[in-house]
């Protein structure tokens, strides 16, 4: 009898084991080829690649062919077609009785997905993942193939179908195989998680949430013959623990499956005491880790980070968070850099974030789709606050295909995104144009009625550059695209107004605010082109740099306009929040200005991320509390006018310029940091500029040189 019990203890343990899920990598060695090939074409003369992988990555930014100006934006200068892929990899043996499914973060646009020479199905949808069971078409204990076709041509039912950014082809997300036990947390639920987390109510006493786990009780698919019964008992046990790893609540229940079903298991739970995601003030985070067992077995787990928190908009305090008022300093990202389009390492995205955290930013807009899981895990741990859209950009189709495809696109990024606190806005469209929908019941309905109804507590917002259109009736946040002082064809609301200048920034603020019955509304984009190798020399004033698709875009007129928005922005009781257009320099294939080809040189930093422009530096001026002094236009090293104006940006509460070790001025910067010293003379050759910065206890300084030709002094 002491026998059998010891056998018995074994073969349970060894099931626990055996049971349990794994998710392994599947990045590496894929062969690839842009030649035509089929799901059983020979492999042997493929080229050797690690996902991420992009076909782009050089020919989007490379092209030289002659553009005239931005209008050439959306001609296709870039291969866009079909890639192979196609990776081997070992099943062994003692998975048989498993699941095994293959989930792909994403692939751009179409990806057509084969095992063994069989199809399994195929994507449609350029920035959301995917999964598939492969359990079915597995051979056991061999060799198994895993194909892929991708294809990133122009489509009409695919969005976005129009917008100024490339499209990079490729398997440019990471791949993974999962292997679960026959009953499972499903990952192909909305090739989520699988998990989901609600705040059903939070105070400073208790939040009380919900956990919705979806179930999947599986076959042995491997046999035809299938020995399970066709309905089992499950025990959901949910645990959750804080920020330091200790358990603050627990809950079991159980629950009654059905094969091949989903049964979405609800927990409720609550905790004392909670302490709030806060932004970057405190990004709080629990865990919640979900086990699910099966006669006494535990059969699989998974854990999820989550925050508590509200968000919502009021006219009297702009964005709240927690219910308190929190400033949205938002920046612009797109997710393509130098050498590399869209096929970035986490090391990529996390040097991009850790300069967002620099620059002092509270918020990112992800324009304009969704990126990385990783990114928002990012976010939540640092407590930016993001903004995630579908890309519905410029223009629709009314077709059923493209309504479809566009409906199931949202659902795939609500559900994937679902539990990382840092989201407060889901977008519904950019720029809208041409909106093929027929009216009153549209498309935006339909994305908008997916964003409530599944997408959690968030914001319904929109990027329009329209005035009182029917779809801008739509949202919960009024947002707008301007840009005063670049894009000059902006009117608002008549050709008389249609300046064009900087200075009417303030006035189109009023007439957006006044025109939707006086609701506050935010600034979606704004900005200017900065070549940080193309200088302008003398006073930088109030005037039309009619610049947009010129080869001349110099970085002192950006620091200017930026200068001017932020003085109009800050602190303005219409506004509830901004976004600067953009954060980096992005790929733009067949784009020809400012002295530049493929680029939108909008960004704050440029596209290879070596250079923080002047204008980045205004804003950690502003956002950033950490003392600093920043002298602008230093790149400009190469003077020819003796008599010029220095512009620093400082948070200081003095700041003192100095020229060749004389002491010229201290001044005190203005409302948006600027400390202007105006009338400054250069001797010939070089000259030492240098400031420092008194902010009580710290002091700070900077330092550059300027050369004065003498030939021109002569």
């Amino acid at each position: 009898m002491k026998k059998i019990k010891i056998l018995l203890a074994l073969l349970s343990f060894s099931v626990t084991v055996w049971s349990q899920r794994e998710e392994i990598p599947l990045n590496e060695e894929w062969r690839f080829s842009l030649k035509p090939q089929t799901e059983i074409s020979v492999t042997d003369d493929w080229t050797t690649v690690n996902i991420p992988h992009t076909w782009n990555a050089q020919d989007a930014q490379n092209n030289t062919e002659h553009l005239s100006g931005w209008q050439g934006k959306n001609k296709t200068t870039y291969y866009r077609g079909k890639g192979w892929y196609a990776k081997r990899f070992m099943v062994p043996e003692e998975w048989k009785g498993r699941r095994i499914f293959v989930r792909f973060e994403a692939a751009s646009i179409v990806a057509t997905i084969y095992i063994n020479g069989q199809i399994l199905g195929d994507h449609k949808g350029a920035f959301t993942a995917f999964c598939f069971e492969l359990t079915d078409e597995i051979e056991w204990g061999k060799e198994n193939e895993l194909r892929v076709e991708v294809d990133n041509r122009w489509r009409a039912d695919v969005p976005p179908i129009s917008g100024g950014f490339g499209m990079f082809g490729g398997l440019y997300r990471p791949v993974k195989l999962i292997v679960t036990a026959p009953l499972c947390i499903t990952p192909l639920h909305y090739t989520s998680s699988g998990v989901y987390m609600d705040t059903r109510k939070l105070t400073s006493d208790t939040a009380e949430i919900d956990v919705r786990s979806v179930l999947q009780y599986g076959k042995y698919s491997y046999s035809k013959l299938d020995p399970r019964v066709p309905e089992t008992d499950a025990t959901v046990e949910t645990v959750v623990k804080n920020a330091e790893g200790r358990e603050v609540t627990r809950q079991i229940q159980k629950f009654h499956l059905y094969s091949g079903t989903n049964t979405i298991c609800k927990t409720s739970l609550v905790l004392s005491d909670p302490i709030r995601w806060n932004g970057r003030k405190n990004p709080y985070l629990y865990t919640a880790e979900v086990k699910v067992r099966e006669n006494g077995i535990l059969v699989d787990s998974l854990s999820q980070t989550f925050g508590l928190r509200t968000v919502g908009i009021t006219q009297e305090n702009g964005f709240e968070l927690n219910g308190v008022p929190y400033p949205v300093y938002g920046v612009s990202r797109h997710q393509d850099m130098k050498d590399k389009g869209w096929a970035l390492s986490k090391a990529d995205e996390e040097a991009d974030m850790d300069c967002i955290k620099d620059i002092g930013a509270t918020a990112i807009r992800m324009a304009h789709y969704p990126q990385s899981t990783y990114i928002h895990d990012i976010a939540d741990r640092e407590g930016f606050l993001v903004w995630d859209e579908v890309s519905l950009v410029n223009d629709t189709r009314n077709s059923p295909d493209f309504n479809e495809n566009t409906c199931r696109f949202m659902q795939e990024m609500v559900h994937q995104l679902y539990n990382h606190p840092s989201i407060a806005w889901w977008g519904i469209y950019n720029e809208i144009d041409h909106p093929e929908t027929p009216y009153p019941k549209t498309l935006f309905h339909d994305v908008m009625d997916i964003a409530r109804t599944e997408g959690g507590q968030r914001i319904i917002a929109a990027a329009s550059n329209k005035g009182k259109r029917f779809y801008n009736q739509y949202p919960d946040a009024l947002c707008f695209n301007n840009y005063p002082g670049w894009y000059w064809m902006q009117r608002w609301p008549a050709e008389e107004k249609n300046t064009g200048l900087v200075s009417a920034f303030g006035g189109f603020i009023d007439y957006r605010y006044e025109e939707f019955g006086n609701r506050r509304i935010a600034m979606s984009e704004y900005g200017a082109g900065g070549n940080p190798e193309h200088h302008m020399e003398g006073p930088v004033g109030e005037q039309l740099k009619e610049t947009m698709g010129g080869a001349f875009h110099p970085e002192e007129w950006q620091s200017y306009v930026h200068e001017e928005d932020w003085r109009v922005l800050k602190d303005n009781p219409k506004i509830w929040g901004s976004f600067i257009w953009a954060m980096y320099d992005f790929i733009v294939p067949g784009w020809s200005e400012g002295g530049m080809c493929n680029l939108n040189t909008k960004g704050l930093v440029t596209h290879d991320r070596r250079i923080k422009k002047d204008a980045y530096f205004l804003y950690k001026a502003n956002w950033n509390p950490e003392p600093m002094v920043y002298i602008a236009s230093r790149r400009f090293t190469e003077r020819k006018q003796a008599v010029t104006d220095i512009r620093v940006y400082s948070n200081c509460s003095h700041t003192t310029l100095y020229v060749n070790g004389k002491k010229i001025e201290t001044i005190t910067p203005d409302k948006v940091r600027l400390c202007l010293f105006k009338g400054i003379t250069l001797k010939p050759g070089k000259n030492i500029i240098e400031v420092r910065g008194d902010s009580g206890k710290v002091k700070v300084k900077d330092r550059c040189e300027w050369t004065l030709d003498t030939v021109t002094q002569k």
